[in-house]
This record gives structure tokens, C-alpha cells and sequence, in this order.
């Protein structure tokens, strides 16, 4: 009888056993393969894109950085509000939105020009609305021009009206984020704001 019970007690603990190592050998396997797939993932490039607010045609960005033309044309028409159309009230918050997105090496030149004309529109109480009408992409995508009509009202009298053109250069920074390097504002052909 004690070895009968012995026996048994031996068959259980075989059988455990058994399960066991199974256990184990299913862990393991499942171990060696989240390795291969995690060796795969690291493996892979990372593409970082920043998307534009104002998005209304897609566009691409390469592994090695080097975007589509539609990437700063979009990003052009999503910045220029900020510096376009304003008020009074609003410009201060444009202008440092705007600056957000400047290269570091451009930011004094454009900071300044910025920060005069909106000490300029608060003292005069102007507000500002700009109509895009043409998009042109210049120098492989580098600068966007944006021609358009300007609008400046001063209470209820539109004191100015006139063709504008903005010229936008871009360079893509760190993580693909697109960084302004210069601003020229053309007021019917004429270079009024180089920065």
C-alpha cells in the first residue's frame, strides 16, 4: 500500500512536471519571438511629420527628410495668418505664435520686424485682413510665395487696399519641423519687410 501510494504520488508529480516544462518551453518560444519582433521595430526608421493646420492637399516626407512641395506650401498657408491678419487686440498673440515656428539664427531680424509692426498697429488701432489669391512654390520648395489683397480698416473705414505679396523661406529643423528663415512682405511689387 505505501508503495502504491508512492507510485502515485510519483505519476503526479510526473505529470506536473510535464506541465510544467510545457509551460516553460511555451514562455521561452514566446520569449525568442517578441525578441525577433522587437529587433524588426528597432530596425525600422522613424519619420517625425509635423502637419500644418491649414491642410488641403497631402503631401509626403522621405526617410531622409527631404519633404514635398505641398509640405511648406501647406505650412506657408497655415502660418501666414499670423502675420497677415490681425487686430489690435489679437496681435500680440499672432506674433508670438508665429515666432513659435522661426529658426533660432533668423529670430532676432524677424522678431524685431514683427515686434515694431505690432507696437505700430496697437497704437494706431488698425486691423488687418489678408485674401490669398495665388500660391507659388520657389526654389524646390524653399520659399512660398503668397500673393493676395490686402485689407486695413481703422474703426469701420477701410483706410488701405492693395495687392501683397509674402514670401516665406523655409528649412526643416529637427524632427522634420518646419523653421521660417526669412519673411519679406511686397507691397505692389516693392520689398517693404526683408527678415
Amino acid at each position: 500500500m505505501l508503495i502504491r501510494t508512492f507510485r502515485e504520488r510519483w505519476l503526479n508529480l510526473a505529470r506536473e512536471n510535464g506541465l510544467l516544462r510545457f509551460a516553460v518551453g511555451a514562455l521561452c518560444v514566446t520569449v525568442v519571438l517578441q525578441g525577433c519582433h522587437m529587433k524588426k521595430l528597432s530596425e525600422r526608421t522613424t519619420v517625425h511629420v509635423h502637419v500644418p493646420e491649414y491642410m488641403q492637399k497631402g503631401f509626403t516626407i522621405s526617410a531622409a527628410g527631404t519633404a514635398s512641395l505641398t509640405y511648406t506650401e501647406q505650412w506657408a498657408l497655415s502660418l501666414l495668418p499670423f502675420v497677415a491678419s490681425f487686430t489690435a487686440e489679437t496681435v500680440d498673440f499672432n506674433v508670438r505664435q508665429f515666432l513659435l515656428y522661426v529658426h533660432p539664427e533668423s529670430y532676432d531680424p524677424i522678431s524685431g520686424f514683427l515686434l515694431e509692426k505690432s507696437k505700430e498697429i496697437k497704437t494706431s488701432g488698425v486691423a488687418q485682413a489678408f485674401f490669398p489669391k495665388t500660391v507659388a512654390i520657389e526654389e524646390e520648395g524653399a520659399v512660398v510665395a503668397v500673393s493676395g489683397r490686402r485689407t486695413r480698416v481703422v474703426g469701420n473705414v477701410v483706410t488701405d487696399q492693395r495687392e501683397v505679396v509674402y514670401r516665406v523661406r523655409f528649412e526643416l529643423g529637427a524632427l522634420n519641423r518646419p523653421l521660417v528663415t526669412e519673411l519679406i512682405e511686397n507691397e505692389g511689387g516693392q520689398g517693404t519687410g526683408e527678415h
